[in-house]
């Protein structure tokens, strides 16, 4: 058997340097598992053979998971039974849609052991996260079945021999469990993020924004790299139920001792504060962004229902304490006395809360407008009040489906809403503008998609066109609708003919399986959760 994976490929999945004996038998056990693919022909599919490698990898590391009892695979099933009512989209009741004589004899989902299903769902996922893959990938086809059942017979012959990875459980069972760790959190949730299994494919992420700051007309700054890689790192979601790597740390630590304090986690992107005092230990910051809008008018209402005792109370709980030893400031007179803000990261560990990445210090008077402009988008002001134009005229949980443009014009100045002076439109376009909105992303207006929506006030509405384009609304596919939006959609039931196949053989088969995982697979292609990504609801 030709190696084409070496050791160092392997070691780079792990949080140590040095391999052992185990290390060796999974690094020649990812090469089996690559050859097992080559033969499905599935290495095939990649065009860069790199991809392929990091495929057999991923699933060696599986395998190592599920043997080791680390529980990250198994976090992830768990969370998505509780989501999607599966422990694996697609493959766990594969049988149910399509039948086959390579899945006719696959055994119940077990959570706690090596699964065909798993190893499915990865060759898919690895499949629709290549670099050269611009469009949505459909999760049934052949060699995708193939290559699994190889793998699978491959990993059941070696179950009950293959030797447990003891320093990656005891890496996880003694993660930093002291309130004072954050920094050596910091470095295992970097390690989770960018090297292991679950996540092989962000490191090529940030790779891709790196390379674009470099191409920026301000080219690569190091301040500004540093800073992209922490949001990164600390923010970035998956395209698995888009929770981030700490999120998702968070709900593995369950499994062992360090849940409690991994659970107490809080992160503030980039952002504008104003420190407000200091003591020994901690600088007390207070996020320009959370600001109320006319803070005078606040203030005297406040004044009005608290005594002073208890306003000075609330105004102190209202601080963000940071650590003083997490900043690189010496001298914080520039920031107390209001000249300077602190433009920065936070993230809570421990109880308090820490700064991360790069500190800058603008002058407030300078950047006192940037700053509102944020705020205002940061509380979705705007298209709240847009919104509310729609909501006043009724339309607020309401498609409006209109022919042309000059109508749309008129429908839209009768409600209130002023379209921005430089919009433009396209000049030619088919009968059916959709109008629509929410709280969080204020009027839509979307072109090209009307035939797509099945709704009896739809009169565009098409089911045969609807049948070739309307799962690019869940993919996000050159139509963009927002997630809270696709979300209504699908609520609504006004997604019917949302296919992922559009192979005349399957097309059947897969319309009734892409309906069954169809919110899975606007969280997977969207990247959005319904928990955190949709207006609340006295907001409607």
């Amino acid at each position: 058997m030709k190696k084409v994976i070496f050791t160092q490929e392997w070691m780079a999945m792990h949080p140590y340097e040095k391999p052992n004996e185990v290390d060796q038998y999974y690094t020649e056990l990812s090469n089996e598992i690559y050859h097992a693919l080559d033969d499905a022909c599935f290495t095939h599919q990649f065009k860069d053979v790199e991809d392929a490698k990091q495929l057999a990898l991923c699933i060696a590391g599986y395998f190592e998971d599920v043997l080791s009892g680390t529980c990250i695979w198994k976090t992830f099933t768990a969370e998505c039974k509780k989501r999607y009512g599966s422990y694996i989209p697609f493959y766990e009741n594969e049988k149910e849609f399509v039948k086959n004589s390579l899945n006719e004899d696959d055994a119940p989902y077990d959570p706690d052991e090596i699964n065909i299903s798993d190893i499915k769902f990865l060759c898919w996922h690895h499949y629709q996260q290549s670099a050269y893959i611009q469009e949505a990938v459909p999760f049934l086809f052949s060699t995708i079945e193939l290559a699994a059942k190889l793998v699978y017979n491959l990993l059941d012959k070696e179950y009950e021999t293959a030797p447990e990875n003891e320093r990656l459980r005891e890496f996880l069972c003694e993660l930093p469990t002291a309130e004072d760790k954050f920094l050596e959190y910091r470095d295992v949730l970097a390690w989770f993020h960018y090297n292991c299994f679950f996540n092989i494919n962000n490191l090529k992420r940030l790779q891709f924004d790196l390379e674009k700051l470099a191409r920026s007309p301000q080219g690569f700054n190091e301040i500004i790299a540093y800073s992209i890689q922490i949001e990164h790192t600390m923010n970035d979601r998956h395209n698995l139920l888009a929770l981030t790597s700490a999120e998702w740390l968070a709900k593995i630590s369950e499994h062992h001792p360090a849940h409690k304090l991994w659970t107490d986690i809080d992160y503030k992107g980039t952002r504008a504060f104003r420190m407000m005092k200091e003591d020994e230990k901690f600088f007390y910051l207070k996020d320009l962004y959370e600001e109320e809008d006319d803070p005078e008018k606040a203030s005297k209402e406040n004044q009005e229902k608290t005594s002073k005792e208890n306003q000075e109370k609330a105004e102190e709980g209202s601080l963000i304490r940071v650590l003083k030893e997490s900043t690189n400031i010496g001298d914080a007179s520039s920031f107390l006395s209001g000249e300077n803000v602190l433009v920065c990261n936070l993230f809570r560990f421990g109880g308090d809360w820490w700064q991360t990445g790069a500190l800058l210090d603008p002058t407030y008077e300078d950047n006192k407008a940037q700053i509102e402009a944020e705020r205002n988008i940061q509380k979705h002001k705007k298209s709240i009040h847009d919104y509310n134009l729609l909501k006043q005229n009724g339309y607020g949980d309401k498609f409006v489906f209109i022919e042309d443009v000059k109508t749309m014009k008129e429908f839209l100045k009768n409600i209130g809403f002023e379209l921005p002076s430089n919009i433009s439109f396209p000049q030619k376009y088919e009968k059916g503008i959709i109008v629509y909105g929410s709280p969080y992303t204020g009027i839509n207006i979307s072109f090209g998609t009307a035939h797509c929506i099945a709704s009896p006030e739809n009169p565009y509405y098409n089911a045969e066109r609807a049948a070739e384009d309307c799962f690019n609304i869940i993919s996000g596919n050159g139509l963009p609708f927002p997630y809270e939006i696709v979300c209504k959609l699908i609520e609504k039931g006004m997604l019917p003919d949302a296919n992922i196949f559009t192979s005349r053989y399957v097309k059947e088969e897969g319309l009734k399986i892409t309906q069954a995982n169809i919110q899975f697979l606007a969280d997977y292609y969207l990247m959005g959760r319904k928990d955190k990504d949709l207006s609340p609801e006295e907001l409607w």
